[in-house]
């Protein structure tokens, strides 16, 4: 008993002495915790004071500028301008700390620079430089030509902000000033302003000591209430101790009691959480929708593939189509038949589903299994069996499938592998060092040498493929397209098109394009359409184009082409191209109507008078009712709001047969006529 009574007030004695020492140190590291937050967050006040006083007065030197381009601006387009006028009174204004900041006008004789290169119009704090000749390469006192940097971007975008060292108003020394600067083309003035970066140091040092004041105040009044904390902290802490000694014994022997219910709580808990860890794992690494494993699995197994595994990509062709023709439950219909036959066929692979109507399926051939053959055999067994009849409609899908044994870049070879496979209209594609892209860069940089050669050499023409009346017989319009001429004859579009239009080239052959096919029907009175995409639309310079060359003696002749899929959708700009070229006199006809968003409203807002059906959909009319019925729908819609319907791609007898007996107007293909660069006139069709 002596023995226990000894050993607890041992007890007591050092749990007294670590009690206090724990207090002493947790408040000792709490003041530091505090100290450390106090100065971090003065830092970061202190940054964001500057970041929004720089903020500020750069705003409101940018609105400056802003507002003296629009009075600029607004004063040319109502004829009204006057530089001297002008001059006076952005020589006038002041703006930034100190009334420092200032404009400065340049007239720009060369933007590509050199001596000479422009003089001053307006400098304020130095009249005597004003109708001076200024070089562009004359340094700075750190040794940057900032006016060579500046021109480098005005050439590109007709602005500039640039950061330089130059003589302060008031002093006789130089300091860091960051300027904006615009160029004006009408009158080939760069008009500029500026602040300079120093007058902001007085302002951030005074409110950095203000807080530096701040922290020495709050840190003595911390000490001060932390010194009282820790007394008020001991006595509670003597109180509490002499409790828990006495109740040590008993918590003692309820913690023996406790234990043998811990260890069976724990089994217990250890199951459940294996049980959900496995219900978690499949929730992670399973699509929820096929079943089939996800994305995030397959980056985990990419990176553990074995050398003798094959991966393949399997693509459904026109899902987006199948969603908008027959709606989403069809489409997960159509997923999930399609992850049932892919498990199906590989059961002891790994079948992913890596996006929306995209799968991917690891696995092992056979030693002699030709992976070609394979992808064949399994584009046969996803695709041979139709779906149940869904709103009295049979649903058939078709798939593109590609592979690879590469390991390297898996995903990206596949998916490279499967634009080249869409672009031939393959079913099946194995993957090969030729389908690389750096082929098809060389390939596009060949291709836009040939373009810049042909327009050089004036070598791009359109061709006229014939549109016949059904009703007369008789060819009323042709079709205008781009076509580059060499040795061989006429090069398709298809072939440098698409390359044309991620250049700079695009817009100079969409003008020839414009100019040739407008002189070609100048003395015709044959109708004549002219293919525009939204980029066109909304492009100036085309437009521009466009109205320079409509008058009244072509203006109703003349019918303009939009895509369906290109932009149609952005009806502020549509539209209102539509209402100025209808206002001359012109049609509008909505191409490849089908393959977007073949929405019967938009026909309606943007007012058009042609629909030409989508290839795809005239092609499959004799054997595709599915396609009759679009057709019919199409023709039954357009009769009743005055639409004319052209057919395109009729490519044989039967074809013009089957347009005209669904009612179409027009059409126009192989079967009536191949592009030529000869027109056929109307009388000669009577």
């Amino acid at each position: 008993m002596d023995r226990l009574k000894e050993t607890e007030n041992w007890l007591f004695k050092r749990t007294w002495w670590g009690l206090l020492s724990l207090v002493l140190i947790l408040t000792l590291s709490f003041q530091a915790l505090f100290f450390f937050l106090q100065y971090r967050d003065n830092t970061h006040q202190l940054e964001s004071f500057q970041n929004d006083l720089f903020h500020k007065e750069f705003s409101a030197l940018q609105s400056h500028l802003e507002r003296e381009l629009n009075l600029i601006k607004q004063s040319l387009n109502n004829n009204s301008f006057d530089a001297q006028e002008v001059i006076d009174r952005l020589r006038s204004q002041r703006f930034g700390l100190e009334d420092r900041g200032y404009f400065f006008v340049l007239k720009l004789h060369d933007i590509e620079g050199g001596p000479g290169f422009a003089e001053h119009l307006l400098l304020p704090i130095d009249p005597s430089q004003e109708g001076v000749l200024i070089d562009s390469g004359l340094l700075d006192e750190k040794g940057f030509a900032y006016r060579e940097q500046y021109l480098s971007q005005l050439r590109e975008s007709g602005q500039s902000q640039v950061s330089y060292w130059y003589t302060k108003p008031g002093t006789d020394f130089s300091s860091e000033k960051t300027s904006y600067i615009h160029l004006i083309p009408e009158l080939n003035w760069v008009l500029g302003a500026g602040l300079y970066l120093d007058d902001f140091d007085a302002l951030v040092s005074q409110y950095h000591a203000s807080q530096q004041s701040r922290l020495i105040t709050s840190a003595i009044w911390s000490l001060g209430a932390s010194f009282v904390l820790v007394f008020l902290a001991l006595l509670v802490m003597h109180h509490y101790n002499q409790r828990s000694m006495r109740r040590l014994r008993k918590l003692h022997q309820q913690v023996s009691d406790f234990q043998s219910q811990m260890v069976s709580y724990s089994h217990r808990l250890q199951v459940d959480v294996e049980r959900k860890a496995r219900q978690l794992e499949k929730m992670y690494q399973v699509d929820t929708l096929t079943q089939a494993l996800n994305r995030r699995k397959l980056k985990q197994d990419l990176v553990s593939l074995r050398k003798n595994e094959a991966v393949i990509m399997v693509n459904i062709d026109g899902f987006k189509e199948i969603n908008e023709v027959f709606g989403n439950e069809i489409g997960d219909v159509i997923l999930c038949e399609l992850a049932y036959k892919l498990k199906q066929r590989f059961v002891e692979d790994r079948v992913y589903r890596l996006n929306a109507d995209v799968f991917v399926l690891i696995f092992t051939p056979d030693l002699n299994e030709d992976v070609h053959a394979l992808l064949n055999e399994l584009h046969h067994h996803l695709v041979q069996d139709r779906l149940p009849q869904f709103n009295d409609h049979d649903v058939e899908f078709n798939v593109t499938i590609v592979g690879t044994q590469e390991h390297e870049n898996t995903l990206g070879r596949l998916e490279m592998t499967m634009l080249h496979a869409k672009f031939k209209r393959l079913n099946t594609l194995c993957y090969s060092p030729d389908l690389d892209y750096s082929a098809q860069y060389r390939s596009n940089l060949s291709i836009s040498h040939e373009i810049r050669t042909a327009i050089e050499q004036d070598r791009v023409t359109p061709v006229f493929q014939a549109i016949r009346d059904l009703q007369t017989n008789r060819i009323t319009h042709y079709e205008c397209l781009m076509r580059i001429e060499d040795d061989s004859g006429h090069i398709n579009p298809a072939s440098f098109l698409h390359v044309a239009q991620r250049s700079k080239l695009y817009p100079q052959l969409v003008r020839i394009m414009l100019q040739k096919s407008f002189a070609a029907f100048e003395d015709s009175e044959l109708n004549f359409s002219i293919n525009l995409s939204y980029e066109d639309i909304i492009s100036d310079d085309i437009r521009k184009t466009i109205f320079g060359l409509l008058n009244d003696k072509n203006a109703g002749r003349v019918i303009f082409e939009i895509l369906e899929s290109e932009g149609i959708e952005n009806y502020p700009e549509v539209s209102h191209f539509i209402s100025e070229v209808k206002s001359r006199g012109c049609k509008i006809a909505i191409d490849d109507f089908g393959t977007g968003y073949s929405n019967f409203e938009h026909l309606l807002k943007l007012n058009v008078d042609y629909i030409k059906l989508d290839g795809t959909l005239v092609e499959g009319l004799l054997e595709n009712k599915e396609a009759q019925y679009v057709v019919e729908s199409v023709v039954y819609f357009a009769k009743h709001v005055g639409i004319k319907v052209i057919a395109e791609f009729v490519s044989q007898p039967a074809l013009i047969e089957m347009v005209r007996k669904l009612g179409i107007d027009y059409a126009q293909g192989y079967a009536i006529g191949y592009p030529s660069v000869d027109l056929v006139s109307d009388e000669s069709n009577a």
